[in-house]
């Protein structure tokens, strides 16, 4: 429903004073399952901020979503966080479609850096390694040895997270790089909530650019995983 919404913000309400805030409710309908939202047909529950300062405005959406949630009383969540302009980069720059391109693509769906074998793609270790905890993964990309401009993508993406948890520090932040291909509609950072007693995704969100260049930031709760946290 995401990119209905930032049509409208971007057309009808252009005139509207920004940062506009919008809320939305509606059935999906997907072609095909994905891997955090197996039912095909479900119910969506979202809110998007635009035009917004983009640290504040991220901040924003999260501390909603984190209100929402302990609303529910859904207690032990985790926001996970990756970088979809990375995998962007790296689709630009390796040929996924040949043998090597395959075997690199393994190796980042799996996040099993042993697979690399090609010195040129040595730093894709780096970034692979570039997971778990907040602190641990900022402290692995200080140690890497990594191409410049992915270099000042990742610095952007780590500082924007710093700015979230020094903002609101109860926020149980963890990061996953390589999971960039499940963010792609987004623009520069995607994240997921996951409630950690049944793994179950519970919402997702991320920036993204409107048609008229303007930011646009949104959260978009998966009801039917919401319920089934309290089954």
């Amino acid at each position: 429903i995401t990119p209905q919404i930032a049509k409208l913000a971007s057309t009808k309400l252009n005139h509207v004073n920004r940062p506009i805030r919008l809320m939305y409710s509606g059935e999906v309908l997907r072609n095909t399952k994905n891997f955090y939202q197996s039912d095909r047909q479900y119910q969506q529950i979202g809110a998007e901020l635009i035009g917004a300062p983009y640290n504040k405005g991220l901040l924003e959406i999260i501390q909603l979503t984190k209100k929402i949630i302990n609303n529910l009383k859904i207690k032990n969540t985790i926001i996970d966080f990756s970088a979809p302009s990375l995998l962007r980069y790296l689709e630009a720059h390796i040929d996924f479609k040949t043998n090597e391109g395959k075997i690199i693509n393994d190796a980042i769906l799996n996040k099993d850096s042993s697979l690399i074998k090609v010195k040129k793609y040595e730093y894709l270790k780096r970034i692979i390694e570039c997971s778990g905890s907040l602190n641990s993964a900022k402290n692995n990309f200080k140690k890497s040895k990594l191409p410049k401009k992915i270099k000042i993508l990742l610095e952007k993406f780590f500082k924007t997270l710093e700015y979230v948890k020094k903002n609101d520090s109860e926020i149980s932040i963890t990061v996953d790089i390589s999971e960039g291909n499940s963010f792609l509609n987004y623009q520069n950072l995607g994240f997921k909530v996951y409630n950690k007693d049944d793994s179950n995704v519970i919402a997702i969100g991320g920036d993204y650019l409107l048609d008229n260049n303007e930011q646009g930031i949104g959260i978009t709760l998966m009801t039917n995983n919401i319920c089934n946290s309290f089954k």
